[in-house]
């Protein structure tokens, strides 16, 4: 009798659902879209990303005075490694030029034995710098908000846009200056 009563309760409710149910019925598909207009296009040699003339092989004496290339501005009697900025040249020790394009991306960077995470992207500050984050990077290192290349150096700056630290390119995907390694 159970199985009476379970057997007509389905044969109930399939009907009943079968009666309430809406009906789909075939709609042509839309029109397809008109193509865009074309036009003609012009190609023109773009300029070099770092406003540099490749064919100048020039070098000059950067003229650095007053620039804490320490990273660490705290006076707390901490000894810190700086660069004589009267000699330093533009030319990086390796020969490398330092381009936007090599220097974007992330970074390994190490303070004084400290390692962190550097990223430089080419989000344009109003200054003319770029954009840097560090991600869990020590004192000094933590302050740098933007970048630049200046001649043939990574400028790492904070967020007044003051040089804290000059890095040279020492070879392939490495950077130098004071106590700062940037690597990858």
């Amino acid at each position: 009798m159970k199985i009476v009563h379970i057997v007509s309760t389905l044969a109930l409710t399939a009907l009943i659902s079968g009666c309430t149910g809406s009906r789909t019925y075939y709609q042509a598909p839309p029109e397809p879209l008109q193509p865009a207009p074309t036009g003609n296009v012009q190609s023109n040699q773009l300029q070099p990303i770092d406003n540099v003339d490749p064919n100048n092989t020039n070098t000059t004496t950067a003229n650095n005075a007053g620039v804490n290339n320490s990273i660490d501005n705290t006076n707390q009697n901490t000894q810190v490694a700086s660069v004589d900025t009267q000699t330093t040249t533009t030319t990086s020790s390796s020969g490398q030029k330092v381009t936007k394009t090599a220097a974007l991306g992330a970074w390994n960077a190490t303070v004084s034995g400290a390692n962190c995470k550097l990223i430089l992207s080419l989000t344009q500050n109003s200054d003319k710098s770029y954009r840097a984050a560090p991600l869990r990077c020590p004192n000094g290192l933590a302050n740098v908000k933007a970048w630049n290349v200046e001649g043939n150096q990574l400028v790492l700056k904070n967020s007044s846009g003051e040089s804290l630290v000059r890095l040279n390119r020492t070879g392939g995907e490495r950077y130098q200056g004071g106590i700062v390694t940037l690597s990858r």
